[in-house]
């Protein structure tokens, strides 16, 4: 048994691996709170134009116009 314990102590590609995956999950938190705060901004943004603008007229309601049929042949 004290062989195989050695052994693992010796193999590091496990640790290796853990540490990728650490450090991928929080550049993955990061990006994802990064990205919250931005939308947050971006809507922030939008809003303040939108209330800054003018109402706009309302345009008259049109009917499409009608073509005459092509007579018969």
């Amino acid at each position: 048994m004290k062989p195989v314990i050695k052994n693992l102590s010796k193999n590091e590609k496990g640790i290796t691996l853990v540490e990728y995956a650490l450090g991928a999950s929080l550049i993955a938190i990061a990006a994802v709170a990064m990205i919250g705060n931005v939308g947050q901004g971006v809507n922030r943004a939008f809003t303040s134009v939108n209330g800054k603008l003018p109402a706009a007229p309302r345009a008259p309601a049109t009917t499409p116009a009608t073509t005459p049929a092509a007579p018969a042949a």
